[in-house]
Formats: C-alpha cells, sequence, structure tokens
C-alpha cells in the first residue's frame, strides 16, 4: 500500500493530521468487538454517542358510538393518552382531535382506525389533516361486505412518508365513507380499538408530559376505585412511586394528618376528622353520655376526647363552665347537641368554676349563652388562648 492510499483511508476515519501522524504504532488501531467502533489507543474514533429514545405521543378513545355518514368527512376525537412526551401538546377536552407539534423536526404518524358497519360494501376511507387540510398523499381505505360470513368490522392502518412539521402545526385523521351504491350507509367508529400516534425522528425524549385537562386519572385504594375522575392529583410521599402494570402505578401513603394534627397516632379518629383546617366530618364517633341532673365544670364524659359530636339529654335547665382541654398540639374541634324537648344547655364565659385551660371564651355582653332543644353547638380548641371558642353564634 503507498503512502497516498494510506491517507486517503485516514481521511476517510475523519483523523486529525497529527492523529495520522501519532499513527507509528499501528496496533494501537483496532476494531472493539464488543461496540463494533474503531479505536485508536483505547480512544473511539468519530464520535459514537448514545442512541436516544425518540419522543412518541400515542391517543385512543373511548368513543364507541359516532356514526359516520356517507361521503361526509368525519374528524375523529381522542380523549384517552396513553403515551405523551415532551415535545407533543394534546388536551383531551379542548379540540382534542389535534396533536400539537412542539418543535421543528421530523415525524412519523401513524393511525388505526377500527370501524362498523352493518351496511353491504361500505367503504371507508382514512385521511390525515395538517392545519385542517387533507393532505395529498396515499391514504388508507377498507371495503365491508356483510353478507354471509364476513365480518363487519375493520381496521385501517394509515401510515404516510415521514413529514417535516414545523412548531405549532397540528395533526388530525379524518375519516369518511364512500360507496358504490346509492342508498344511505352509515358506520360507527369504535374508538377502543383505535389509535392515532406520532414519533419524533429526531431529538431528545424528554420526560412524561402533562396527561391534558380531562384526563382520566382513576384513583384507586387497594385495587377498589376511589372518588371519581379527576384532572390534577398531587401526592407528597418519602415512599417510593411503583409501576404495577396495566397503566397503574401505586404510591403508599400513610394517614396524611398523623404527623401534624394526630399526636395520638390513631387512623381514623377524631384529630383526623376534626381539627382546625377548616373541615368538620362528623363520623361514627358519636357519643351519648348520661342525662345531666346537673351543671357541670371542666366536662368530660366517657369518650369525648376522641369524639365528634356529643349528643346530650339533660333534666332542666343545666350549666356547662368548660370542657376538658385537648393535650398540646390538638387543635380539636367538637359539637354538642341539647336533645332536650324543653330546657336549655348554658355555657359560661370564662368561668372559674372550671380550671383556666379548660374554660370558654364566649361573647361578654350579658348573661350566659345556651342552646335551645335540638340546636347544636360547635367548639374549638384555641391553645394560644388556652381556652375553648364557639365556631358558631351561640344566643
Amino acid at each position: 500500500m503507498s503512502f497516498s492510499e494510506s491517507d486517503d483511508i485516514f481521511k476517510i476515519l475523519g483523523l486529525t493530521q497529527a492523529e495520522i501522524t501519532a499513527l507509528a504504532d499501528k496496533d494501537g488501531l483496532y476494531l472493539n468487538t464488543t461496540t463494533g467502533n474503531l479505536e485508536y489507543n483505547g480512544a473511539e474514533i468519530g464520535g459514537g454517542g448514545t442512541v436516544e429514545p425518540l419522543p412518541i405521543i400515542s391517543l385512543s378513545s373511548t368513543d364507541v358510538s359516532s356514526s359516520i355518514i356517507q361521503s361526509t368527512p368525519t374528524v375523529l376525537d381522542w380523549d384517552v393518552e396513553t403515551e405523551k412526551d415532551t415535545g407533543f401538546t394534546h388536551s383531551n377536552i379542548t379540540n382534542n382531535s389535534r396533536i400539537e407539534i412542539d418543535a421543528d423536526g421530523t415525524y412519523e404518524i401513524e393511525a388505526n382506525i377500527r370501524m362498523e358497519s352493518s351496511n353491504a360494501r361500505a367503504q371507508f376511507v382514512v385521511k390525515i389533516l395538517i392545519d385542517g387540510v387533507v393532505q395529498s398523499q396515499p391514504y388508507g381505505s377498507s371495503y365491508i361486505r356483510n353478507s354471509g360470513f364476513s365480518s363487519d368490522f375493520w381496521t385501517c392502518v394509515v401510515n404516510p412518508p415521514p413529514l417535516k412539521l414545523t412548531a405549532g402545526q397540528y395533526i388530525e385523521v379524518q375519516i369518511q365513507i364512500e360507496s358504490q351504491i346509492t342508498t344511505a350507509i352509515t358506520g360507527t367508529f369504535i374508538g377502543t380499538s383505535s389509535s392515532f400516534s406520532i414519533v419524533n425522528l429526531q431529538g431528545t425524549k424528554g420526560d412524561d408530559g402533562a396527561t391534558g385537562a380531562g384526563s382520566n386519572i382513576i384513583v384507586k385504594k387497594n385495587g377498589v376505585t376511589v372518588g371519581t375522575v379527576s384532572d390534577v392529583i398531587n401526592f407528597i410521599t418519602s415512599l417510593d412511586v411503583l409501576d404495577s402494570g396495566g397503566n397503574e402505578t401505586s404510591v403508599t401513603i400513610g394517614d396524611m394528618l398523623k404527623s401534624v394534627y394526630d399526636p395520638t397516632n390513631v387512623n381514623a379518629d377524631a384529630f383526623d376528622y376534626a381539627n382546625a383546617i377548616g373541615i368538620t366530618q362528623i363520623t361514627d364517633n358519636i357519643i351519648t353520655p348520661p342525662t345531666l341532673n346537673s351543671d357541670q365544670d371542666d366536662y368530660n364524659p366517657a369518650g369525648f376526647s376522641t369524639c365528634n359530636m356529643i349528643r346530650q339529654q339533660i333534666n332542666g335547665d343545666r350549666v356547662i363552665t368548660g370542657f376538658e382541654a385537648p393535650p398540646a398540639g390538638v387543635n380539636r374541634i367538637f359539637a354538642i347537641n341539647n336533645l332536650s324537648t324543653s330546657s336549655n344547655i348554658k355555657f359560661k364565659n370564662n368561668d372559674s368554676s372550671s380550671s383556666a385551660a379548660n374554660r370558654l371564651l364566649l361573647r361578654d355582653d350579658g348573661p350566659d349563652k345556651s342552646i335551645k332543644e335540638n340546636e347544636t353547638a360547635v367548639f374549638w380548641y384555641d391553645h394560644t388562648s388556652s381556652r375553648y371558642r364557639p365556631y358558631n353564634r351561640i344566643g
């Protein structure tokens, strides 16, 4: 081999003049059989970075009832996001027929459309639209002959050549029926068996994009659906988030109020449901103490510390000057209901008959405050003042 031929080979390899000069020891140039890359003295020649995954978006639909009318083009809607990486914009509610491109690039588009028709000789035609304009390129069609043992379903795959798209352009899928007969023909879009996807053939895959307002995010507790579909769900947890398969993610969380509002560390007790965060839930933590035959100081009936509601019967008008205070840090809320049909439960303002921490702070504008038959008073504990305060106006 002459020097000029050798020099041409080195130019093909993309080596610098300094690298060519350094090739006095030919043993330093070799093929790495593991990577398949050409190396010189242990260094790879010509780059060889990591292969980047391609960003994708893949949509489906819950629509299984939209009727497609003969010769009338219909743009299909997509309200389920199976996959969505950074680089695509789509909403399951607003203009959900569209996938918007976020960056210039080369994209591969594909649609699998499942249709049903009971009409004989129904031919469906699927086309791709860019910014609302039908593209003049190869498109897919299929023919249903619902006769004898033939199927009345078909799936048409539309896969046009890769397209150069610019940021802000949006892609849609359109379908219509064409037929060789004159009678009216209709078909039904089977969205649950259909898909619409786009792959970005260049660029770096980003994090999973937002699912879009109205997406189907279902919350389950131990496999059972809880509540209804939500747009936004935030979890704060120090535990692992696990892929459970089947498009489900498991998040293990504990008692969300326990560390701050439940120093007694008891799940689903009064401190979980009736603490001073602006929410009161009356659960089954309701007590009915014995009938009061006398006035009460530092009132603390059995079960009071964990109850939400006291159903109190009285024998004649009775006075309560205070209730047992909660432990430090527990912002207690509870209600007391008068079950009497003719007598009043009276409360005294900051009365010294009860211990200081158990007293009530009421309006100091006259005699005792009271609730009549079937009325309810709600109190919350103010740790700053070390007193119970009424949550509502007491007469």
